[in-house]
C-alpha cells in the first residue's frame, strides 16, 4: 500500500464510517496527519475522496433502509419492556411494533427527486417575506380552530348545565 498501514486503516474507516474524527480514532492516528496528507498528495487525496464516496454510499443505503423498511422498537408498558411468548420458539421476546421515518423518506425523495421539491424562486433562494406571511397565516388558522374548539365545548357545557355538573 502506497500510503502505509494506519492512513489505510483511516481509508478502510471511511469507508464504514465517513467521519474523520471518528475514522482516525479507529485508525489510531491524529487527524492532523490526515489533513497533512490531504494538502502534500494528490494520489492520496484522490483516495480520500473514493473512500469518503463509498462510505456516504453505505449510510444512503441505510437511511433507503430506514425510510422504506424500517426498524423493530420494543413496545414499552407501564414502564417496562413489553414480552411475548414466540409461538416458534416458546423463548420469551420482546413485543415490537415497526416504524418506518416518514420525514426521512420525505428528506431523500425531496434531494433525489425535482418533481418532490418544495417550489423555490429561481434562484434557489427563499423569500423570507413570504415565509414570515405564510407563518402567520398558519398561526391565523390555528387561532381560529381553537376559538371554534372553545365555543363548541363552551356550548356542550352549557346545552348539559349544571344540574348535570355535580
Amino acid at each position: 500500500m502506497p500510503f502505509g498501514p494506519k492512513i489505510a486503516a483511516f481509508l478502510a474507516a471511511i469507508q464504514v464510517m465517513p467521519n474523520v474524527t471518528r475514522a482516525a480514532q479507529a485508525a489510531k492516528i491524529n487527524k492532523s496527519h490526515h489533513y497533512a496528507k490531504l494538502k502534500s498528495s494528490p494520489e492520496y487525496a484522490a483516495a480520500f475522496q473514493d473512500a469518503m464516496q463509498i462510505g456516504c454510499d453505505a449510510l444512503s443505503d441505510v437511511a433507503v433502509t430506514r425510510a422504506t423498511e424500517g426498524w423493530e422498537e420494543p413496545v414499552v408498558y407501564q414502564g417496562k419492556i413489553a414480552l411475548q411468548q414466540d409461538p416458534g420458539t416458546g423463548e420469551v421476546v420482546p413485543v415490537t411494533v415497526r416504524r418506518i421515518d416518514n420525514q426521512l423518506l420525505r428528506f431523500l425523495l425531496e434531494r433525489r427527486h425535482p418533481k418532490y421539491r418544495e417550489r423555490e424562486e429561481e434562484s434557489g433562494a427563499v423569500d423570507i417575506h413570504v415565509l414570515i406571511e405564510n407563518l402567520n397565516v398558519g398561526r391565523q388558522r390555528v387561532a381560529a380552530e381553537k376559538a371554534q374548539r372553545d365555543a363548541e365545548e363552551k356550548a356542550l357545557r352549557d346545552s348539559i348545565g349544571p344540574e348535570s355538573a355535580g
